[in-house]
C-alpha cells in the first residue's frame, strides 16, 4: 500500500480503509493521528472542487466511531509503477515526468494560493506547488489521479513544546486562499528545499495575522450576533471558518470578544470540545485494554466520564473541574482562559449551563440522549444524573466528501420546487436540503456556488413560512448570498421582498418593516459588489486578508452600512456595469430563471431600491402615521432614483430629470412612484392609489414643469391637499380629467374653484361624497361623468347636465335621488350615450326605458339594477330599439320571461343580431329556463353570467354549456342545480359563485383540478363542505385562487380560518363578511 502517515491500512469489498492511529509514532499521538486524517480529507475535497479537466480524486469519507476515526477511499486502478509525480518515500526520489500531469497539478498549486518552491532531498530538482509527498498516477485506465493530500495545505507556526505539529496544524483552506502572497506546503518540512528558512518565516508571519488580525474580525462578527445559545454554538464554527481561523484558536477569539454573553457561549464551546476529545480518549483505552466490541462497555464508560462532567460525583467531580478540566483549556485554547478564570478559587463549572453544554456535547459526540432523559435535564440540569437507559444510541458520525452531500441537497431543493408552494411536503424536502446543504458547507466553507444554492434554499424556505420564521430564513439567506457575491440572487431577492408588503398578510408590522428594511440591504449588497470584481467584493465582506492596514470603513458584517463613491465615477461604470465572473467560476445556479446577470446594472438597483424605500416609507406611516419619520425613507428613495436616473443616458429618463429642478429632488420619488410618463419623461397622471406623498407642494413644484392630464385623489390623500393646488394643476391645456372619489370635505370646492375658472374637462368622477355640490364644471366638452352615490346631486343639476353635456358617452348615477321627469329630459338629449348606470333609482319607470330606446341607439351597457318600478313591456321595448346592448345588469327587476321572449321570437329579432356579453339577473324569481335557454343560444360571446337567486335547473346549465364556451364569471348561488353539471363549463371560469348549493368534498376536489384560472370562489352556506377539501383547494388547489367565502359551512371547524390563512396567506378566506365577496364580484363584473 505504500506510505506510514496513514496509519494501518485494509482493503474489503474494494474500499480501502486506513486507521488513523499513530502506529509509528510520527505524531506523538493518535489525537493528532486523527487530525491528520481530517487534512486528508480535506486536502482531497480541496482538490474535487479545483475543477481541472481530467483529474480525478478517489471517493472518500471520514467515520468516527468510539473514539476512533477510520478513512474510507475507494480502491484506484494505481500501483507504485503508475507513479509520475511526487515522492513515496520522503523526498528520496522526485516524480515529474509526465507534462500534462505537471501542469495538472500546477494549476491546482495556483488555484489554492500555494507557493511554488524547489523539492527534492537529492541533487535532482524539481518545482512544485504542493507538498513533495502528494503523489500523481496516470492509471490503468490511462486517467489521471491524485491522492496522499494529508499536507496539501501549509502548516502553521509549530508549537515550542510540539515541533511535530507541524504535520497535523495547517491552515485552513478558505484563508490560504484569500491570503495576500502564497504559502509553501513544505514549510518546516525537512524536504522543504533550499528556501526552506523564507518559507518558514512567511508561515510565521502568516500565524501571527491569522491569531491577531483574523481572530479580532471573528471576534467582532460574534458581538453583533443575536442567538439564542443553542443556535449561537452551532454557528460560531462556520463563522470561524468563513473567517479562515481554526477552531483551535478559540482561545484569541474569545481573549477580544467583549460581550459576556458571547464569551459565555465560547467558554461552552471549548468545554464541549474538551469533553468531545476526552471520551474519545477514554474509549479508545477502553477497547484498548478489552479488546471486546460489545456495545454495554462503552455505554459505560460514556455514563461514568459525562456524570463526571455534570458533576454527580460529590469528590471527584470538582477536583477534575478544577484540575484536569482548567488544565486542558489552557494547554489546548491559549489565552481564552480569562485571568480570574485561573485562579483556582473561580468555579468555572458554575459559569457553564450544562443543558446547553451536553446538547452541544451530543452533537459534538452522537451520543443521543433519549428524548425523556432530555426534558428532565432542561428542568434541573444541576441535579440531573445520566443512567444507563438515558443513553439511546451511540452513533456513527460520518463526514462524506462535499460532492456527495451537495448532490443530495440540490436533488432535494429541486424535488421541493416541483411540488405545491405551501405545501407540507415542499417544506419539509427544503428543511432536508438545508441539513444537507449545511453538511457539505461543514467540509468546504469557501465553495462559493454551494453557498450560493444554500442561499437559494433558505430564500425559498423563507417564502413558504410565516411571520418570524420566514423572516429568519431570509436573514440567513441574505448572509450566504453576501458571503457568496451572488449578484442575481441578492438583486431577486431585493425585489421579491419589497414586494412582500402586498402579498404576505401573515405578517406583523414589525415582520414586514424587519423584511423591507432586509430588502434594502440586498440591494446595498448588489451595489457593492458591481462596483467592484468578485475577488475584491468577496475580500471587503471577509474584512481582507491583507497584510496592509485596512482602510476605515462604516461597512460591517450587518451590512447595514452605505457605501458611497462619487457620481461621476458612477457614470463611468456604467460603461463596465455589466457583471463578469472570473474565468474558472461557473455557478450551478437552480433558481432565479428570470434574472439574469446582464439585466443588472447600476441604474436598474438605484431604480429597485428606491421603489424599496417608498414600500417602507409607505409602511411606516400606516404602522405609525408619523408623515416626517415616514418621510426620511422617502427622501432616501429620491436619492437612490436621482442617481438610477443619471445613469440612464436615454431620452424618456433624462426627459425627468432635465424637467425637475434641484431643488424639487426631495419629489422625485413621489414622481417615480406614479409611473405614468409619456415617451419623453413627462408626467402624465397623478393617482393617489399609488403613493400617499402627493401634498400641496408636490403639486405646486409640478406645475409648469410636466404636462399633467389626469389627477386621481381618494380619501387618504386629501389631508395636506388644498382646492388652490388642485385649481393650479388644472389651469394646465393638456388637463382634462379629474377623479375625487369619497374625498367628502374636498370635493365641493374643487368644482366651485373649476366652475369659476372655466375649466374644460373631458371626465369628472365624483363618486361616494356627502358633500353638498352646488357647481359643476360642465361643459360640452365633456364625455365621462361620475355622480354616483353623490347624495347632493338633485333635478336641477340633472338639468344642468343635459343641457350643457350634449357630447357624453358615458354617465353613472347610481344611487341618486332624481326624478323621472329629469331622467327622461336628461336621456332626450344622450344620443352618444354608450355606458348608462341608473341603478338603485326610484325614478327609473318604463317611461324612462322607452327615452332609452327612443334616443339611445348606440348604448352597449346598460345597469338598471333595483329599478323596482320597470316591467316586461318597458324592457322589451328597449331591447327592440337598441341593437348594441351587450351587457346588461337587472338584478332584483320585476320582469318575467316575456322581456326576452318577445324579441328573441319576435319579428325584428334585435337581440339575436349580437346577442349578450354580460348578464346580470341576481334574484330575478320570474325568470325561468324558457327564455334563459333561447338567451344562451343566441349569446355565444357571453363571458359574463350571474343568475343567483333564479329557478333555473340543470337542463339550462346544459344548453348553457352547450352554445356559450367563454365563461369567465359565473354566479348560481342559491340555484336548485346539481353542481356536478357545471364542471364542463367551469374550466376558464374566474369567479364561481355555487353558494347554498349541494356541493360536497368530491366536488370541491375536482373544481380545484379543474378550474386553474379561478381567483374566487363563492361557497357560504354549503352544509355538505368540510375542512379537508377547503385545505386541499387553497393549499394544493388552483394556483390563482385568491379569495374564498366559506360563510355559514357548518362542517368546517371555527379554527380553520386561521389554520388555512398560516396555510396560505396569500388566499382571503372569508367567514363572517358577505360584503367584501360582493364588492369583488361587482370589480370583476
Amino acid at each position: 500500500m505504500g506510505g506510514i502517515g496513514g496509519g494501518p491500512k485494509y482493503v474489503y469489498c474494494g474500499i480501502l480503509f486506513k486507521y488513523a492511529l499513530d502506529w509509528k509514532g510520527i505524531y506523538k499521538g493518535d489525537e493528532w493521528a486523527m487530525k491528520a486524517a481530517g487534512h486528508e480529507y480535506r486536502g482531497c475535497t480541496a482538490f474535487a472542487q479545483c475543477g481541472v479537466d481530467d483529474l480525478h480524486v478517489p471517493l472518500m469519507c471520514i467515520m468516527d466511531y468510539r473514539g476512533f476515526r477510520l478513512i474510507a477511499m475507494s480502491f484506484l486502478p494505481i500501483n507504485t509503477r503508475t507513479m509520475i509525480y511526487g515522492s513515496h518515500d520522503g523526498g528520496q526520489s522526485i516524480f515529474a515526468s509526465d507534462p500534462i500531469m505537471n501542469r495538472k497539478m500546477n494549476q491546482v498549486g495556483k488555484f489554492l494560493n500555494l507557493k511554488g518552491h524547489t523539492v527534492g532531498m537529492s541533487k535532482d530538482k524539481n518545482y512544485f506547488y504542493l507538498p513533495t509527498d502528494i503523489e500523481g498516477h496516470k492509471g490503468h485506465d490511462s486517467r489521471y489521479y491524485a491522492l496522499d493530500f494529508a499536507r496539501v495545505f501549509p502548516p502553521t507556526k509549530p508549537l515550542e513544546n510540539m515541533p511535530s505539529s507541524f504535520l497535523y496544524y495547517q491552515f485552513r483552506p478558505e484563508f490560504i486562499k484569500s491570503y495576500h502572497i502564497p504559502l509553501s506546503s513544505d514549510a518546516y518540512a525537512k524536504f522543504g528545499g533550499t528556501e526552506n528558512k523564507i518559507h518558514n518565516r512567511e508561515t510565521d508571519e502568516a500565524t501571527e495575522f491569522l491569531i491577531n488580525r483574523c481572530a479580532k474580525r471573528v471576534a467582532r462578527q460574534l458581538d453583533e450576533m443575536d442567538y439564542e445559545h443553542e443556535e449561537a454554538l452551532s454557528k460560531i464554527p462556520s463563522i470561524m471558518h468563513k473567517f479562515g481561523v481554526n477552531i483551535r484558536y478559540l482561545g484569541y477569539v474569545r481573549q477580544h470578544v467583549k460581550k459576556k454573553s458571547v464569551q459565555q457561549l465560547l467558554l461552552i464551546e471549548m468545554v464541549a470540545r474538551v469533553v468531545k476529545n476526552e471520551w474519545r480518549r477514554k474509549l479508545r483505552s477502553r477497547m484498548l485494554m478489552i479488546k471486546s466490541i460489545a456495545e454495554e462497555i462503552y455505554r459505560k464508560v460514556t455514563r461514568d466520564y459525562f456524570n463526571l462532567v455534570l458533576g454527580v460525583h460529590e469528590e471527584m467531580s470538582p477536583q477534575y473541574w478544577d484540575n484536569e478540566m482548567r488544565t486542558q483549556l489552557i494547554e489546548k485554547y491559549p489565552p481564552g482562559i480569562l485571568p480570574d478564570e485561573k485562579d483556582r478559587s473561580f468555579d468555572l463549572k458554575s459559569e457553564i449551563p450544562l443543558d446547553i453544554l451536553f446538547k452541544r456535547v451530543q452533537t459534538l459526540t452522537k451520543v443521543l440522549l433519549s428524548y425523556e432523559a432530555n426534558e428532565q435535564f432542561s428542568l434541573s440540569p444541576n441535579a440531573f444524573e445520566i443512567v444507563y437507559p438515558d443513553i439511546k444510541r451511540m452513533g456513527l458520525k460520518v463526514k462524506p466528501m462535499v460532492i456527495i452531500s451537495s448532490a443530495e441537497a440540490r436533488a432535494l431543493y429541486i424535488e421541493s420546487t416541483r411540488k405545491q408552494k405551501r405545501s407540507n411536503t415542499a417544506i419539509r424536502l427544503l428543511k432536508l436540503s438545508l441539513s444537507h446543504f449545511a453538511d457539505a458547507i461543514s467540509a468546504g466553507a469557501d465553495n462559493k456556488d454551494l453557498i450560493l444554492n444554500y442561499g437559494d434554499a433558505l430564500y425559498e424556505l423563507g417564502k413558504r413560512l410565516y411571520g418570524e420564521e420566514s423572516g429568519k430564513m431570509f436573514t440567513e439567506a441574505l448572509e450566504k448570498y453576501h458571503y457568496a457575491s451572488g449578484l442575481e440572487s441578492l438583486y431577486s431577492m431585493g425585489i421579491t421582498l419589497y414586494k412582500c408588503i402586498h402579498t404576505r398578510t401573515d405578517m406583523d408590522n414589525d415582520s414586514l418593516s424587519n423584511i423591507l428594511q432586509l430588502a434594502n440591504t440586498c440591494f446595498t449588497e448588489c451595489r457593492f459588489i458591481i462596483k467592484g470584481s468578485v475577488r475584491k467584493s468577496v475580500s471587503r465582506k471577509l474584512s481582507s486578508f491583507s497584510s496592509s492596514k485596512p482602510k476605515k470603513s462604516s461597512r460591517t458584517s450587518t451590512f447595514n452600512s452605505d457605501f458611497d463613491v462619487k457620481l461621476y465615477s458612477e457614470s463611468i461604470l456604467m460603461d463596465k456595469k455589466r457583471y463578469y465572473r472570473p474565468k474558472n467560476t461557473q455557478y450551478h445556479h437552480v433558481e432565479q430563471p428570470n434574472i439574469r446577470v446582464s439585466d443588472i446594472s447600476l441604474h436598474s438597483i438605484y431604480m429597485n431600491w428606491g421603489y424599496a424605500l417608498c414600500e417602507q416609507s409607505k409602511h411606516i406611516f400606516q404602522v405609525t402615521g408619523d408623515r416626517v419619520y415616514a418621510n426620511e425613507s422617502y427622501k432616501d428613495a429620491a436619492d437612490k432614483f436621482y442617481r438610477g436616473l443619471k445613469l440612464k443616458k436615454t431620452k424618456f429618463y433624462q426627459g425627468i430629470v432635465e424637467k425637475l429642478k434641484q431643488k424639487d429632488k426631495t419629489h422625485l420619488a413621489t414622481i417615480m412612484e406614479i409611473q405614468s410618463y409619456n415617451s419623453e419623461g413627462i408626467i402624465t397622471e397623478i393617482n393617489s392609489n399609488w403613493c400617499y406623498h402627493i401634498t400641496d407642494d408636490f403639486l405646486m413644484s409640478v406645475n409648469g414643469i410636466f404636462k399633467v392630464e389626469k389627477l386621481i385623489l381618494t380619501k387618504y390623500s386629501i389631508n395636506d391637499l388644498s382646492p388652490e393646488s388642485i385649481l393650479a394643476i388644472a389651469k394646465n391645456d393638456d388637463f382634462n380629467e379629474i377623479h375625487l372619489i369619497e374625498c367628502h370635505t374636498l370635493v365641493s370646492l374643487t368644482m366651485e374653484a373649476l366652475y369659476e375658472e372655466h375649466i374644460r374637462l373631458k371626465k369628472i368622477s365624483i363618486s361616494y361624497t356627502s358633500d353638498e355640490i352646488h357647481k359643476l364644471p360642465i361643459t360640452d366638452n365633456l364625455e365621462y361623468l361620475d355622480i354616483t352615490q353623490c347624495l347632493s346631486i338633485n333635478d336641477n343639476h340633472i338639468m344642468d347636465i343635459a343641457i350643457e353635456c350634449p357630447n357624453l358617452t358615458h354617465l353613472y348615477m347610481r344611487g341618486c335621488k332624481i326624478s323621472t321627469e329629469s331622467l327622461i329630459y336628461l336621456i332626450l338629449r344622450m344620443d352618444k350615450i354608450t355606458d348608462l348606470d341608473i341603478s338603485h333609482n326610484v325614478g327609473v319607470t318604463d317611461e324612462v326605458l322607452h327615452t332609452i330606446a327612443e334616443v339611445c341607439y348606440n348604448v352597449s351597457s346598460l345597469d338598471i339594477s333595483h329599478c323596482t318600478k320597470i316591467t316586461d313591456n318597458g324592457v322589451s321595448q328597449m331591447f327592440r330599439e337598441c341593437g348594441n346592448l351587450t351587457h346588461i345588469n337587472m338584478m332584483h327587476c320585476n320582469i318575467t320571461d316575456e322581456s326576452f321572449i318577445q324579441e328573441i321570437d319576435g319579428e325584428k329579432k334585435s337581440i339575436s343580431e349580437i346577442g349578450f356579453e354580460t348578464l346580470i339577473l341576481d334574484f330575478c324569481q320570474l325568470i325561468t329556463d324558457r327564455s334563459l335557454k333561447k338567451i344562451f343560444k343566441i349569446s355565444p360571446n357571453l363571458c359574463k353570467i350571474s343568475l343567483k337567486g333564479v329557478p333555473i335547473s340543470d337542463k339550462c346549465i346544459r344548453v348553457l354549456g352547450k352554445y356559450c364556451h367563454n365563461i369567465s364569471v359565473l354566479n348560481v348561488g342559491q340555484c336548485e342545480i346539481s353542481v356536478e353539471r357545471l364542471l364542463p363549463i367551469i374550466t376558464n371560469v374566474v369567479y364561481l359563485d355555487i353558494s347554498y348549493s349541494n356541493v360536497d368534498d368530491v366536488l370541491i376536489r375536482q373544481i380545484s383540478k379543474q378550474c386553474q384560472k379561478l381567483v374566487s370562489l363563492n361557497i357560504c352556506g354549503c352544509k355538505k363542505i368540510t375542512s379537508g377539501a377547503i385545505k386541499s383547494l387553497v393549499v394544493d388547489g388552483t394556483p390563482l385562487l385568491h379569495v374564498v367565502d366559506i360563510t355559514g359551512c357548518k362542517n368546517i371547524a371555527k379554527f380553520a380560518k386561521k389554520k388555512l390563512n398560516e396555510l396560505s396567506p396569500e388566499v382571503y378566506i372569508i367567514n363572517r363578511n358577505h360584503r367584501r365577496t360582493s364588492s369583488i364580484k361587482s370589480k370583476i363584473l
